[in-house]
């Protein structure tokens, strides 16, 4: 059952970052799936970097864009309280863990630009987790239907 108190600041707060966030998620998405097919875009990439892009997978853009689409829809899930945030933002961090391990991991990345590359990736699993505990929490407190 649904709390019908409203909600504090934060989870609005939260729940705006987490949109905004997400947003820049399917911009890079958009731009990086689309990039690397520009052959004027490709000349200006980093010689180091072409073997990286080109070895990449279909599959991973598969689970780049779940994992972005479900946590945009997630957070559209938390900004209209609905409980079923809770399994789409499960959804993406899974995809998000798939997506990052895979860079970390199934990629000569780190060798190439060095430890500061793990940042990211990590940045962004921690953020994925961090919304699917806080939608767990909203939905606890009664706050999502």
């Amino acid at each position: 059952m649904i709390n019908t108190a409203s909600v504090s600041k934060g989870y609005w707060v939260v729940t705006v970052i987490g949109v905004l966030w997400n947003l820049m998620g399917v911009f890079q998405f958009f731009l990086e799936f689309n990039y690397w097919r520009n052959p004027e875009s490709r000349a200006s990439l980093d010689q180091d970097l072409a073997p990286f892009y080109d070895s990449t997978p279909a599959w991973l853009y598969v689970v780049f864009g779940i994992a972005v689409a479900t946590g945009l829809l997630g957070c559209l899930g938390l900004i209209v309280r609905k409980s079923w945030a809770v399994p789409v933002f499960l959804c993406s961090l899974v995809a998000v863990i798939l997506q990052m391990a895979h860079n970390l991991l199934g990629t000569k990345l780190i060798s190439v630009l060095g430890p500061g590359a793990a940042v990211m990736p990590i940045v962004v699993m921690l953020i994925a987790l961090g919304l699917y505990l806080y939608s767990k929490k909203a939905a606890n407190m009664g706050w999502l239907a």
